[in-house]
């Protein structure tokens, strides 16, 4: 039997407020890039420009397949959302912006609602 090693543990604290982990940092640098890199080769990227862009984005791709993924979970928020701010990290939503995505969408009709009687029908006084 072998005896074990105790190595340090290194610290973990949590981040203050407004600081971010390094694997929250990461995640978001990955999506920063292959949004960008979307944008320049299309939602569909040959094998060739995918294997320029993992080789010089080595550091934060270091496999392939993490790439792969990371492009698929892109290319599906980008698809279903349609709405690019949605995808970069640094959009803050306000109320403004989010009132004005809603009118965007959903414009309100400026005619007031018209009568489903024919003209012809005439108002008739039945007092009695």
């Amino acid at each position: 039997m072998t005896p074990k090693v105790l190595l340090p543990k290194s610290e973990q604290t949590t981040p203050l407020f407004g600081e971010r982990s390094s694997n929250k940092r990461l995640l978001e640098e990955r999506r920063r890039l292959v949004s960008h890199f979307l944008n320049d080769e299309g939602l569909f990227p040959n094998s060739q420009e995918i294997n320029k862009f993992q080789e010089k984005h080595h550091e934060v791709f270091p496999t392939r397949s993490s790439l792969i993924l990371k492009i698929r979970e892109v290319r599906q928020r980008k698809m279903s959302n349609g709405n690019e701010s949605l995808i970069d990290p640094n959009y803050k939503p306000t109320l403004d912006n989010i009132i004005s995505a809603i009118y965007d969408k959903y414009p309100l009709q400026n005619e007031l609602p018209t009568s489903t009687f024919s003209p012809s029908t005439e108002l008739i006084d039945i007092t009695v």
